[in-house]
């Protein structure tokens, strides 16, 4: 599905022609809402992240990241998995003029120059390769034919989402905000009960992609 083709369908759910703007908006809205949600189809593993350099503690990350899953290095021939921190955590301990160099274990991602910049604890000795899984923003929607994966995996929970904002926010329909206000008083994630179902297969899918459906006794 487009951006346009949802545009035209949700247009038909609510029998309004006049409000294309407003629901273009509270498409990409909902999208930017769910974004850092990891789905399967925004999902990146054994992302080559970058090559260290000796002495050089910050990296610049790709316009399309959003959140590490996992990090790690490849270190003379073994993974080591570095530990996010915080970037307090990270100038604490980082105090050397000239820092301290070796196998990196631990990671912030900050704002530097560029949008997002990874830095490294300790700083790098030597040329060894990055690697990760992680959560990608998906290609932006402008035109109307337009579309990406939201629009084809995610297309009922983002098109759920949207209806709903335009119903609430632009429509003020007294279904929909009583709706969202019995929503709110137990968590403020969904502005209705079909954007609630539509999450919950999604993730029961991630789910039962990432589990085998059986639990393993372990002993105490």
């Amino acid at each position: 599905m487009s951006l346009g083709n949802m545009r035209s369908r949700i247009a038909d759910e609510l029998h309004r022609s006049d409000l294309t703007t407003e629901i273009e908006r509270q498409i990409r809205t909902a999208i930017e809402h769910y974004e850092s949600t990891r789905f399967r189809w925004n999902e990146v593993r054994g992302w080559a992240v970058a090559t260290t350099v000796a002495g050089t503690q910050n990296y610049s990350l790709t316009s399309d990241f959003i959140r590490f899953d996992v990090l790690k290095i490849n270190y003379n021939g073994h993974y080591i998995l570095l530990t996010p921190r915080t970037w307090q955590w990270m100038e604490e301990r980082d105090t050397q003029v000239t820092p301290v160099r070796g196998a990196p274990s631990n990671y912030v991602v900050y704002g530097g120059s560029a949008d997002n910049e990874l830095r490294l604890f300790p700083t790098p000795d030597g040329a060894h390769s990055l690697v990760a899984s992680y959560v990608q923003r998906l290609s932006s929607l402008t035109a109307s034919a337009d579309t990406n994966d939201w629009m084809t995996y995610g297309e009922e929970l983002i098109r759920h989402r949207a209806r709903a904002a335009v119903e609430i926010f632009r429509l003020q329909k007294p279904r929909a905000i009583a709706e969202f206000n019995a929503m709110a008083q137990g968590r403020r994630f969904f502005l209705s009960a079909a954007e609630e179902v539509a999450h919950k297969s999604l993730i029961d899918e991630r789910n039962d992609a990432l589990t085998t459906g059986s639990l393993k006794p372990y002993a105490i």
